[in-house]
């Protein structure tokens, strides 16, 4: 009877209903920068967005993180793969309403560059992935409206 009531019970545990299931995508893990103090920015890695989170011991808007974007990776960020398409800079950025002044010209950019430059803004505006764009501007001319790519 004993032996009768182990068996039962193996039986029991070993078929419980659940079944394997093949491998389910769900997208990239979010990236978040530390504490909520710093910025995610975007880079390339081969031709596609990444997100890279950024420390910087304060939370950042969406000008100063474009500014810090427009800085290029870090040693850690290049070591990683990531690269950028925006020319390097250290000029001020400004948000004005939704529109997003940058210190370069914005006419001509790769659109991979564009999308750098909108996703670390909007990113910054809708830290949890709200899609909405804004308008990006030059020194002298505008491009007009975008949404970012990479939130959808």
């Amino acid at each position: 009877m004993r032996r009768a009531a182990v068996l039962l019970l193996l039986a029991l545990l070993a078929g419980c209903g659940v079944r394997p299931t093949d491998i389910v995508r769900a997208g990239p893990a979010p990236i978040l920068p530390a504490n909520g103090e710093g910025a995610v920015l975007y880079f390339l890695s081969g031709e596609q967005l990444q997100p890279a989170s950024r420390a910087t011991g304060q939370p950042l808007g969406p000008a100063q993180a474009v500014e810090l974007l427009l800085g290029g990776p870090t040693e850690a960020e290049r070591s990683a793969g990531l690269v950028t398409k925006l020319p390097f800079t250290s000029g001020k950025a400004t948000l004005n309403g939704t529109t997003l002044t940058v210190p370069i010209p914005v006419v001509g950019l790769p659109e991979e560059a564009v999308q750098q430059l909108v996703c670390t803004a909007v990113r910054a505006l809708a830290p949890t992935g709200e899609r909405f764009g804004l308008f990006l501007a030059g020194p002298t001319r505008a491009l007009g409206y975008r949404e970012c790519s990479a939130m959808t």
